[in-house]
């Protein structure tokens, strides 16, 4: 093929017709990766024309200048054969030599003497003309060929050194100073080397070409830089024009690659640094810019000798720069212009010298090692100019010093807990400053604009999460000096927070920003992580004397020992008194103190919205002090009502504070007095009205119910006020005709709603709002009964109170639901939702409607929410145990049918993936459900016996899953619990395990020997036993896993349960059955029994792993390396 070929497919390959670009596209492609057959070609196309002004024109050689798309092409097709060495390799020296000399008299002819590639394209062609021309000087190296020239052959960059001559033509001096940028990104730069795939070859050829570099063209490479920079800064100052810019940055952007690996002493010398302190101080914006970037290039050089690196710093006297310079740009920040820019590039400067002295001598060096002393003295000298930077009114600008605010946190940091910390005066000074610095940057700008959400069209979400991120780091720094020096902290923090509650206390709103007013919130609400003491519960508020802290101690831990019976069930524990304390008359600790005042202070009347909120933010998270000092609760319970919290005009405010009303009131409902109660629950009464929101239809196929409720929305939050409403009418168990009217106060309206839309949703699904109406007003009513307690064992065996009435009449209403609407995936999910909760409130006492519930769900449901309805199915039977026995009975096989239906369906994606494994663990979860409620006889029944072998090797079937170790767990523990429940021989001789009290104890409790399979022992010891060596054994099995380990404790428990449930025999069969029948030494089958018998299940698995890593070891050895990880 000629050129006009090659050109014409250049042509083409814009054309408007699709089918023609695509098949020139797919030729140049081609041309470029067979690049070593094409290039003789494409670097004919590049030259012809050269010195001519345009192309199409002719130039020296008397032929026109090709366009410039074919002409990058060009470069294409040779950046591609010069950046691959086995194609440069295999061009005979002479090619090599040809396109070399080539492309020399092309620089001469286009750019000493020619036009320099003028015109729109002018940029591109020259750049990517000095990226070829730095592939090829690498490439042709002499040193670097096979076989390698003589070293005194001139290399490419030697020669256009020669025509660096700025005076003469900067056209070509710019093209130079290209050249050498791009040498340096292809030999050095760190952020191309990462992005490009790591191979030995090229790192060393790229280690061997800077070593020859320094040796042959660096000092000429050097002298030229600085004489052009030089030059060219002069005419710029001298009035020549801003044309000289452009030659000024790329000879320091030249000098700012080599730098980091050429010889210090050569590269930063007093003439460079006066040159570079030059540009620091220029009018010339982007020099100031390039200045600072190229002396953070030199501070992070990386130099083996501390004591050189420290001379090097101590040269550069970055401080001495940049504190003027601070200084003198102070006034401008926070304008988001110019001065922002610079003041941010100058905190980087500052924070990699702050960063780099202390790598310089690790913080164990000896206190008098000169270099250290050195160090520490420089960084000393920098904290005023650091604390400037921290203190910077722009959020880039702070945050560009927090890696050297981490470096001083973290070097400063106590060695060990509990050790005191000697600051000498100076230093406990800094971290005053530092601590004020930080504080006043944990506030809100003067000018930035408050919100929680995007309903203020006005805010910018991005600077918001920008300064909700700053302020994260900042608590973090807050935490490390509490951590420094405790009473600094203290004295500190808690004195912002008394003095600006005290101020607004006597001078209001006036005498104190919101700013000032939410910062100090802010600091209460993580007082508790700030503290170093980490005292927790009630002691964190008031001073405990040590006899009634040990009282307390005593009778919890007697209460919490008598929630487990014997029989695995559980009791009140109220046989066990609590410690009765006057927490009112106990003195307050300082955070008591401080909570104390924020409350008297009536800080959450503050005239901000973000104010109230904190203090609503502080309230929910100390509700263990509320509960101590009553007198509290009802001011705050005020503040939450009105509006400054739930009643607030923001939507966004308004929807935060429902939740943490109702987390207020959750927390607090113990010591809450009934008598608030009736206005409480008045004052939310206008804010349960439910009011659905449609959302906008994006495309015809769309499902708006879907999108409805899975999309966050006011509802969303408005299901915390109903909840809330639920625990409200709990608390008056005592008064239950009051109790009973508040409870048909709430429900009557949802149930009015549901009525009143059900006619019209239930003729079909395109009236969204009364679907949206019914499925609303089920949730609300499932919140309201989660608000009510969990019965106790005791309340089940009383009398039903008056409201079950109501949670019965709201179950039957859902029922009507279903019959008339299950085929809506929302209201079918709704109303799982809600029944859910209304079994867990009144337990058995709806047991009645449960058949008729499932019968109504299980008809019509999709399989994306097999998940969802095994997981209710779980807490129905956790909830109603035996009580269900004849529902599940018929549901069993069919949901089991379902889920293994669905999982034989082939997996398409990862979507897929995900919902099979999410399926997988309902479905075991489900199963151990039923053995947990005990109901396994379910499994035995005339109906699913048939299935028992089959649901027993599915289950055998997830243990040997080992990808999912989780589905391993859940089916070890399964099959543990049909040991005990279908093995167990009453008259056994028993084997009391090493951590245990008796039969079964540490593993699944032994269930009535009815249940017992006759035979069912031979399934355990052929299929079961030998599962507990095959899986750990397993290659796939990563034992060396924390999950794994888990499985592994499982395994350990399915031995026990084997020994549990047939006594001495399990040991019989082991030694002389299994054993043998694996060839396993005498003495090793002896040891595994001895061990098994004498150790507690937590020392056996130990052991059992290390067994298990030696046998996989030994068989590896006889085999082949297998590798275990």
């Amino acid at each position: 093929m000629d050129d006009k070929q090659l050109l014409y497919a250049v042509e083409i390959a814009s054309s408007p017709d699709q089918s023609l670009r695509q098949q020139a596209n797919d030729f140049l492609r081609d041309v470029v990766i067979h690049c070593d057959q094409w290039w003789p070609l494409a670097l004919s196309i590049f030259l012809k024309g050269a010195g001519a002004p345009s192309s199409s024109e002719v130039g020296k050689d008397g032929n026109q200048k090709c366009s410039p798309e074919a002409r990058v092409l060009s470069l294409q097709v040779m950046d591609q054969l010069l950046g691959d060495k086995p194609k440069t390799d295999a061009l005979s020296l002479e090619s090599r030599a040809a396109i070399q000399q080539a492309f020399l008299d092309y620089v001469q002819t286009e750019f000493v003497n020619g036009a320099a590639e003028v015109g729109p394209v002018q940029s591109l062609l020259r750049n990517k003309v000095s990226h070829t021309l730095a592939l090829l000087f690498i490439s042709s190296y002499p040193t670097l060929q096979y076989p390698p020239l003589p070293s005194s052959t001139p290399s490419l960059l030697s020669t256009l050194l020669i025509l660096v001559k700025p005076q003469v033509n900067p056209h070509t001096t710019l093209l130079v100073l290209h050249t050498i940028v791009e040498i340096n990104q292809e030999a050095h730069d760190t952020l191309l080397k990462s992005a490009r795939a790591w191979t030995q070859e090229r790192n060393e050829r790229d280690a061997k070409l800077r070593d020859e570099m320094r040796e042959r063209e660096a000092p000429a490479m050097h002298d030229a830089c600085l004489t052009v920079w030089e030059e060219a800064l002069g005419r710029m100052d001298g009035g020549e024009g801003q044309g000289w810019a452009e030659v000024v940055e790329w000879a320091v952007k030249a000098y700012g690659g080599y730098v980091p690996w050429l010889d210090i002493t050569m590269t930063v010398t007093p003439h460079s640094l006066h040159l570079l302190n030059r540009l620091l101080q220029h009018s010339h914006f982007p020099f100031r810019l390039l200045s600072l970037d190229v002396l953070s290039r030199i501070t992070l050089k990386g130099m083996k000798d501390p004591g050189e690196k420290i001379q090097l710093l101590n040269f550069l006297s970055i401080v001495n720069a940049l504190s003027p310079l601070e200084e003198s740009t102070r006034a401008g920040a926070g304008d988001g212009g110019e001065v922002d820019e610079f003041r941010e590039r100058t905190a980087k400067l500052l924070n990699n010298f702050g960063i780099e002295l202390g790598k310089i001598v690790p913080p164990e060096a000896l206190a008098e090692d000169k270099t250290k002393v050195e160090a520490e003295a420089m960084l000393e000298l920098s904290l005023p100019l650091f604390l400037n930077f921290l203190g910077d009114v722009s959020t880039d600008t702070s945050s560009a010093v927090f890696g050297m605010l981490d470096d001083i946190l973290r070097r400063n940091k106590r060695a060990k807990k509990g050790e005191a910390l000697n600051l000498s005066p100076s230093k406990r000074a800094f971290f005053t400053s530092l601590l004020n610095v930080i504080m006043k940057k944990m506030e809100w700008g003067r000018d930035a604009d408050w919100s929680l959400g995007g309903e203020d069209g006005d805010v910018d979400p991005e600077e918001v999460n920008n300064f909700q991120t700053m302020r994260k780091q900042l608590k973090t720094a807050v935490e490390a000096i509490a951590n420094i020096d405790p009473d600094l902290f203290v004295g500190s923090v808690s004195n912002f927070i008394l003095s600006t509650l005290q101020t607004f206390q006597s001078q209001g709103a006036g005498g104190v920003t919101w700013q000032q007013a939410e910062l100090a919130l802010f600091l209460v609400y993580s007082w508790s992580e700030f503290s170093v003491t980490r005292v927790a519960g009630r002691a964190a508020f008031v001073e405990i004397p040590p006899d009634v802290q040990a009282a307390i101690a005593s009778s919890t831990k007697t209460r919490k020992a008598s929630f487990s019976s014997s029989d695995g069930m559980t009791d009140s524990g109220a046989s066990t008194p609590k410690v009765n304390v006057d927490y009112m008359s106990l003195p307050l600790t300082l955070q008591g103190q401080i909570l104390i005042s924020t409350v008297e202070s009536n800080i959450s009347s503050y005239p901000h919205p973000a104010v109230p909120l904190q203090f609503f933010e502080c309230a929910s998270r100390y509700a263990e002090f509320f509960k101590m000092r009553i007198d509290c609760i009802q001011p705050t319970l005020g503040s939450l009502l009105d509006t400054r919290g739930i009643h607030n005009e923001k939507p966004a405010v308004q929807e935060r504070a429902f939740y943490l009303f109702h987390k207020f009131v959750r927390d607090v409902k113990s010591s809450l007095n009934s008598t608030l109660v009736p206005s409480i629950l008045e004052s939310m009464s206008d804010l349960l009205v439910i009011k659905p929101v449609i959302p906008a239809r994006e495309s015809p196929e769309e499902d708006l119910l879907v999108k409805a409720t899975l999309t966050a929305s006011a509802f969303d939050a408005q299901l915390y006020l109903f909840e809330t409403v639920g625990i409200l009418i709990a608390v008056l168990k005592d008064s239950p005709n009051e109790q009973l009217a508040f409870l048909q106060a709430a429900i009557n309206p949802l149930l009015a709603l549901i009525s009143s839309n059900l006619q019209i949703a239930a003729s079909g699904p395109d009236d969204i709002a009364s679907i949206l109406l019914v499925h609303h007003s089920m949730m609300a009513m499932g919140n309201i009964a989660k608000g009510f307690p969990e019965p106790s064992d005791a309340a089940l065996a009383a009398a039903p109170p008056p409201w079950i009435a109501v949670f019965k009449q709201s179950t039957e209403a859902i029922l009507a639901v279903l019959e008339r609407m299950n085929t809506i995936k929302v209201i079918r999910d709704a109303a799982r939702f809600s029944f859910a909760r209304i079994v867990t409130t009144a337990s058995q006492r709806v047991l009645e409607y449960v058949a008729l519930f499932v019968k109504g769900i299980v008809t019509q449901f999709e399989p994306s929410e097999l998940v969802e309805f095994l997981g209710f199915l779980g807490l129905v039977l956790h909830k109603l145990k035996d009580n269900l026995f004849d529902v599940l009975d018929g549901l069993v096989l069919p949901v089991i049918q379902k889920v293994f239906q669905i999982l034989a369906e082939p997996v398409s994606g990862t979507d897929d993936e995900l919902s099979h494994n999410a399926l997988r663990a309902a479905y075991l979860s489900f199963i151990a459900s039923i053995m947990g409620a005990r109901l396994d006889a379910v499994f035995l029944s005339p109906t699913n016996k048939p299935e028992l072998e089959n649901i027993l090797n599915n289950v055998i079937g997830f243990a040997s899953e080992f990808g999912d170790p989780v589905l391993q767990k859940l089916a070890f523990g399964i099959l543990s619990r049909v040991t005990i429940a279908w093995a167990t021989n009453p008259s056994a001789a028993r084997v009391t395990l090493a951590g245990t009290q008796g039969v079964g104890s540490n593993v699944a409790g032994p269930l009535p020997t009815t249940q017992v399979i006759p035979g069912f022992e031979g399934y355990i010891y052929d299929r079961l036993i030998p599962l507990c060596f095959e899986v750990p054994s397993n290659p796939a099995f990563r034992i060396k896993d924390g999950q794994a380990q888990l499985v592994m404790s499982e395994v350990v428990n399915l031995f026990r349960s084997v020994v549990a449930a047939r006594g001495q025999e399990a040991f019989d069969r082991l030694g002389g059955v299994f054993f043998p029948s694996i060839n396993c030494p005498p003495e090793t089958a002896a040891d595994f029994l001895n061990q098994l018998r004498t150790l507690d299940a937590k020392n056996f698995r130990r052991w059992f792993t290390e067994f298990v890593k030696s046998a996989r070891d030994a068989q590896a050895a006889t085999l082949k390396p297998v590798r275990d990880e």
